[in-house]
């Protein structure tokens, strides 16, 4: 049984400004602690197996974002820190000389290590999130992958929403980057079936050899941190 959440009305959510020149994306893992590296290398699948089945679902014919293993030259990267919770995503944006459209260059993700693995993965899935360029969903989702407070005492396990895969589809298309982004009333909010996600292998990144022609110009944007409650 696939969770609904409050009524169809309004879903939004804000994007970061910016998308991928392409559609693969490497991140790098630290290999230590070992635990967290599996960790973040299957938060990374769920991902792209969420996405995979939204696809699928709604938009076949259309393109999507896919993250794999990179290397320590990679533009995106977690830092694993031995703390509590130290958590949150920086992004530098590249503007275009078209207004509202900008390339995302690098990412740095850092995230504490000192919690239990369940919220670990919770608190990875949502820095991903970011990662791919999605913003925080506000109050009146609560049960959003992309709301800003982590909940260690919830009794289902926090994965992508309708409403998050949405937005990457906005993304994944050419065209003017919005601010935010409104769920279509023929899709509806739920969050993704559990029973889509295989545990595939995240793949290890191979350099393209026509990698896309780096832009002028540079805005760096930072979120903020995904904590859990005292």
């Amino acid at each position: 049984m696939m969770p609904v959440f409050a009524s169809q009305s309004i879903f939004s959510i804000p994007l970061e400004g910016g998308r991928w020149r392409n559609y693969s994306i490497p991140v790098f893992v630290p290999a230590t602690p070992s635990w967290a590296h599996i960790a973040t290398l299957r938060a990374m699948s769920d991902w792209n197996e969420a996405q995979d089945w939204f696809a699928r679902a709604y938009y076949p014919q259309n393109p999507h974002y896919m993250f794999v293993e990179g290397n320590n030259s990679s533009e995106a990267q977690v830092q694993l820190l031995d703390t509590p919770s130290t958590d949150y995503t920086t992004l530098k944006i590249v503007p275009h000389f078209q207004k509202d459209n900008a390339t995302i260059v690098s990412v740095v993700v850092h995230v504490g290590t000192r919690v239990d693995e369940a919220l670990f993965h919770e608190v990875v899935m949502h820095e991903l999130g970011h990662v791919l360029g999605l913003g925080h969903v506000k109050c009146c989702i609560q049960e959003d992958l992309m709301y800003p407070i982590a909940n260690p005492y919830a009794a289902r396990q926090y994965l992508p929403s309708t409403l998050d895969l949405y937005a990457l589809h906005v993304l994944a298309i050419e065209g003017t980057i919005p601010s935010s982004v409104v769920l279509p009333v023929h899709i509806q909010y739920l969050t993704v079936p559990e029973q889509i996600f295989a545990g595939s292998a995240v793949t290890p990144f191979v350099e393209a050899s026509n990698s896309a022609e780096m832009l002028s110009g540079r805005a760096s944007l930072a979120r903020g941190v995904r904590s859990a409650p005292a």
